[in-house]
């Protein structure tokens, strides 16, 4: 497969100088784009200059884009659409960090361990399924799903990332020895179900 290229993704949504947090999943009540989007005022604050990009496409979309319009957010959270099986890992690249807010959904989201294996560190949200394994291998920082503690482990991340090196490159060599990342597909669900 091709050399993820983040270059495309920052020139496409004029991201150049921004801190990028992203949010790959369908948009959908159970994916929790909310509690982003709403922990988004605190970490503004602090790093006005970040920005949400929420890939997916989905029946939550106009909602969701109320939401963004009410808080005045529409400058800082772009819906960037479907990305096809090679942009993803573009967007990945471009990103600072990779959120999964979801914590009711069923099956276990992928998200985190596709970020880990092109090295980029997630924000997981407790009882997301995903979050067990992230915990029990200490590759991953899982949060309670609310906009008071994600927006503070936001902002603990993008404060000093420097600290989360070591993570991130135990996180890719878990991967890289647990799942094979060309193929992120039921067999690996298979394998996560029998990891928690």
């Amino acid at each position: 497969s091709k050399k993820p290229n983040p270059a495309r993704v920052i020139k496409k949504h004029k991201l150049k100088d921004k801190i990028i947090l992203l949010l790959p999943a369908t948009l959908h009540k159970l994916k929790n784009q909310n509690l982003a989007i709403n922990s988004l005022d605190k970490v503004l604050q602090e790093f006005p200059n970040c920005v949400l990009i929420l890939v997916g496409e989905g029946s939550d979309k106009e909602r969701l884009k109320k939401l963004v319009a009410q808080k005045g957010l529409e400058k800082n959270v772009i819906f960037a659409g479907v990305a096809k099986n090679e942009e993803i890992a573009d967007y990945y690249k471009a990103a600072h960090l990779v959120l999964v807010p979801s914590y009711l959904s069923e099956g276990l989201p992928i998200v985190p361990f596709e970020a880990l294996y092109l090295s980029v560190f997630s924000l997981v949200a407790k009882g997301s399924g995903v979050d067990k394994i992230l915990k029990k291998e200490g590759i991953g920082q899982v949060v309670s799903p609310n906009p008071i503690d994600f927006s503070q482990a936001i902002l603990t991340y993008l404060r000093q990332p420097k600290k989360f090196e070591m993570l991130k490159r135990k996180g890719k060599h878990w991967v890289k020895k647990n799942l094979n990342p060309e193929k992120f597909t039921e067999t690996n669900i298979r394998i996560y179900k029998n990891l928690i």
